[in-house]
C-alpha cells in the first residue's frame, strides 16, 4: 500500500509539472526566438543605416566603398554571431560575409520583399546542407527609394541551445519537485500505512489465539486511531466470549460426567443382581448400553469443544519424543490385537505446537489404524523432517477409504463402513482442529497410491525455532 500511495503522489506532482511546464517550454522557446529575431532585425537596421551611403556610391560605380560595407558587415558579424548578405536596388551581391554558415548568395523571396520596402523575417531550410536557418531581411532606404537590402541570417539550432540552457533550470526545478514530492509522500504514506501494517500484526496474533494483543492507539490518523478503538473493543468482547466458553466448557465436562458415570455404575449393580434369565435383565443391557453410547458421544464434544478453544501458547516440543512415548504406551494393545507396531524415528526433531495436542493427535492416528488393521499385518509410525516442518506419518495396510470417504472422514460424527462398533465419530475432527490450532495440517492419503490400499495419516508441523 505504501509503494501504491507514493506512486499516487509522484504520479499526480509529475502531472501537474507536465500541465505546467510543457506550455511553459513552449512558451520560453518563442520567447527566446522572438528576443534573438528582433535583435538581429535591430542590428540589420543599425547596419543599413550605416551602410546607406557607400551602397548609393556603389550604385554610382565607385567600387571603394564595397570595402568599407565589408568592413562593416565583418565586424556586425562578429558581435551577432549571424552570417550577413547585402544586395544592391538591381538583388546583386555586394557583400557575404566569410562564415560557416549557409548564407543568401542569390536573390530570395525574403530579399525581394526587402527590395519591396517589406520587412519580413523567419526561418528556411538550406538546399544544400539541409541546416535550417532563422533570418531577417530589412530594406536599406535612402529617402523613401529601396536602394538595397540587408539580411541576417543564423542557425536556428543556435536559438534551440540558448532556450535549452535556460530550460535546464526548469529541469532541475522540476526533478527536485519531484524528490520533494517523493519524500514528503513516503512520509504521509508511512503515516497512513504504519498503523494498518501494525493493525494488521496484531490481527495476526489474536487469530493465533494471543488475546491480550491489543492495536496501538496512540498513532496514525484520527480515522486509524478510532478503527483501532473499536478493533480493540471488540477484541475484548471476543475474549470474554472465549472465556465464558471455557467455562461453560469446563461446567458441562463436570456436571455431566458425574451423573452418567453415577448411572453407569447403579445400573451395573442392578444387573449383577439381576438373574441371566430374568426377562428384565434384555432391557437393561440394552439401556446399560446406550448410557455408554451416550457417555462416549458427551465424551467425543466435550473434546471437540475443548480443541475448538484458542488461546493455548504454541511452544517448542520434541515431536520424536512425543511419538516414541507413544508408540510405546501403544505396543502392548497393537501386539495383543495380532498387528506388528513398526516405527522409524529419529532421536530428536523439534516442532511447534500447543502442549499435549501432538499426543492427542498421534493417539488418535494409532487408534484409528488399530481398528483397521486385520491381524498380521503393520502399523508403520515414521518421523521425519520436511523442508521447514515437522512430519509425523501413521501408516496402515487396512482397507482405506474411497476419494469421497477420504473429503469427509475429518467431518464431525462421519464414521465410516470399518468404524469399530459404537465409536462417535469425532476422533479425526478434534485432530484436525487440534492440528490448526497449533498452526500445522492434519491429512489423509492413500497409502498405495490408489483407493483401498490402506491409509497414511499424516500430521505437519512447523519446525522448532532455532535456538543459535
Amino acid at each position: 500500500m505504501t509503494r501504491r500511495l507514493l506512486a499516487v503522489f509522484v504520479g499526480l506532482t509529475l502531472l501537474v509539472l507536465l500541465v505546467h511546464d510543457v506550455p511553459l517550454v513552449a512558451h520560453l522557446r518563442s520567447v527566446e526566438r522572438d528576443r534573438v529575431t528582433t535583435s538581429m532585425e535591430r542590428d540589420a537596421f543599425t547596419l543599413a543605416g550605416l551602410t546607406e551611403e557607400d551602397i548609393e556610391a556603389a550604385e554610382e560605380g565607385n567600387e571603394l566603398v564595397v570595402d568599407e560595407v565589408r568592413a562593416a558587415a565583418e565586424v556586425y558579424s562578429e558581435t551577432s554571431n549571424s552570417a550577413i548578405s547585402i544586395f544592391d536596388a538591381d538583388s546583386q551581391l555586394l557583400v557575404a560575409t566569410d562564415t560557416q554558415a549557409p548564407i543568401a548568395t542569390q536573390p530570395n523571396q525574403s530579399i525581394a520583399l526587402a527590395l519591396r520596402g517589406i520587412r519580413n523575417s523567419g526561418t528556411r531550410t538550406d538546399s544544400k546542407t539541409g541546416i535550417s536557418m532563422l533570418y531577417v531581411a530589412v530594406p536599406v532606404l535612402s529617402g523613401s527609394r529601396t536602394i538595397g537590402v540587408v539580411e541576417f541570417a543564423r542557425p536556428a539550432s543556435d536559438v534551440s541551445a540558448r532556450a535549452t540552457t535556460r530550460l535546464q533550470g526548469i529541469a532541475i526545478a522540476a526533478l527536485i519537485s519531484l524528490l520533494l514530492a517523493a519524500g514528503l509522500g513516503w512520509v504521509l504514506a508511512r503515516t497512513i500505512t504504519e498503523p494498518l501494517r501494525q493493525l494488521r500484526r496484531t490481527t495476526g496474533l489474536i487469530a493465533g489465539g494471543e488475546f491480550k494483543s491489543r492495536a496501538n492507539v496512540s498513532d496514525g490518523p484520527p480515522e486509524i486511531k478510532s478503527l483501532g478503538e473499536d478493533f480493540n473493543a471488540m477484541v475484548d468482547q471476543l475474549e470474554r466470549v472465549v472465556a465464558q466458553q471455557r467455562e461453560f466448557t469446563g461446567d458441562v465436562s463436570h456436571q455431566l460426567r458425574t451423573p452418567l458415570t453415577t448411572m453407569q455404575l447403579r445400573l451395573e449393580q442392578i444387573l449383577a443382581m439381576v438373574e441371566p434369565d430374568s426377562p428384565t435383565r434384555a432391557p437393561l443391557e440394552a439401556t446399560n448400553t446406550e448410557l455408554h453410547r451416550l457417555s462416549r458421544t458427551v465424551e467425543g464434544l466435550l473434546a471437540i469443544a475443548r480443541s475448538d478453544q484458542t488461546g493455548a501458547p504454541i511452544v517448542d516440543i520434541d515431536l520424536a519424543a512425543v511419538v516414541r512415548d507413544r508408540c510405546l504406551a501403544w505396543e502392548p494393545l497393537v501386539t495383543e490385537a495380532g498387528v506388528e507396531l513398526t516405527c522409524d524415528i529419529p532421536a530428536s526433531l523439534g516442532a511447534r505446537a500447543v502442549d499435549g495436542a501432538a499426543d492427542e493427535i498421534i493417539d488418535n492416528y494409532i487408534d484409528n489404524a488399530l481398528e483397521c488393521a486385520p491381524q498380521l499385518t503393520r502399523i508403520v509410525v515414521k518421523v521425519f523432517e520436511l523442508g521447514q516442518s515437522a512430519v509425523c506419518e501413521v501408516i496402515d495396510d487396512g482397507p482405506g477409504l474411497d476419494n469421497e470417504d477420504l473429503t469427509r472422514a475429518f467431518n464431525r460424527f462421519w464414521r465410516g463402513e470399518h468404524s469399530a462398533p459404537g465409536g462417535h465419530g469425532v476422533g479425526l475432527a478434534v485432530v484436525q482442529r487440534l492440528a490448526q490450532t497449533c498452526r500445522g495440517e492434519a491429512t489423509l492419503r492413500h497409502a498405495g497410491g490408489g483407493e483401498r490400499s490402506g491409509l497414511v495419516a499424516s500430521l505437519r508441523l512447523q519446525a522448532a525455532r532455532s535456538t543459535s
